[in-house]
């Protein structure tokens, strides 16, 4: 199990946080796991008020415009119930052995609520998950690969590797041959963290060294969260 180091010095398992922010004005619950060094990990983004919501997707059902079934599709990426989104990361050993994660999945799935719902086709899931990865990595140092693939989740090819590429991410021909790895054929290598993100706000709340500057922020706002993107990248 992985542990961290607290400002006081006290070493503490794997860090868990469970977290209420706002994606696009619309109240969600962020929770996952996260390892002091690369490790396989989850984030998971939740309906706070589910059994409200779940009213009206089971009025769908009824009226035929949702198949009962549905849920069984999305069961295999453990978007299931409260859950909308999931981010989930593997570790990755690159040839120049630096610290670095891959992003095996991103996903997120709102089409299935009443179609009154505000969370009916709620966008900005995937980029929220992203965006607070990518803080996360550059606050850490480490490297991210991924393979951008289209599999009809969201944007098209082409979209989909610019919206990356908006992130700082990169193909990976770019890169030196010791830079590289199997994972993915893009990566991203650590940049100046982004303060705004939730996931700054969440380390320092549980008392995680952070570089300096960024233990003074106590409320980051996400109000400029791009569109969603839904990408599954695991082969």
């Amino acid at each position: 199990m992985a542990e961290f180091t607290t400002e006081k010095g006290e070493v503490k398992e794997l860090l868990h946080f469970r977290q209420e922010v706002q994606i696009n004005e619309l109240p969600y619950i962020f929770e996952g796991d996260i390892p002091e060094k690369p490790d396989d990990f989850e984030w998971f983004v939740s309906i706070p008020d589910y059994k409200v919501e779940r009213a009206g997707i089971e009025e769908r059902i009824k009226n035929g415009d949702l198949n009962p079934n549905f849920e069984s599709h999305y069961a295999m990426y453990d978007l299931v119930g409260p859950r909308v989104g999931i981010l989930d990361i593997d570790k990755v050993q690159p040839k120049d052995q630096a610290p670095s994660i891959g992003v095996s999945l991103i996903a997120s799935h709102t089409e299935h609520f009443a179609l009154y719902s505000s969370y009916y086709e709620a966008k900005g899931i995937g980029s929220f998950l992203l965006d607070n990865l990518c803080a996360l990595v550059d606050i850490k140092g480490w490297r991210i690969y991924l393979a951008p693939s289209d599999r009809g989740w969201g944007l098209g090819q082409s979209d989909l590797v610019n919206w990356y590429k908006r992130r700082g991410f990169r193909h990976s021909g770019e890169f030196s041959k010791d830079m590289r790895a199997s994972f993915g054929g893009m990566q991203r290598t650590s940049q100046v963290p982004n303060r705004s993100q939730v996931i700054i706000g969440i380390l320092n709340s549980h008392g995680v060294n952070l570089p300096q500057g960024l233990n003074k922020i106590i409320e980051p706002s996400i109000s400029d969260l791009r569109p969603f993107v839904r990408s599954r990248v695991k082969k």
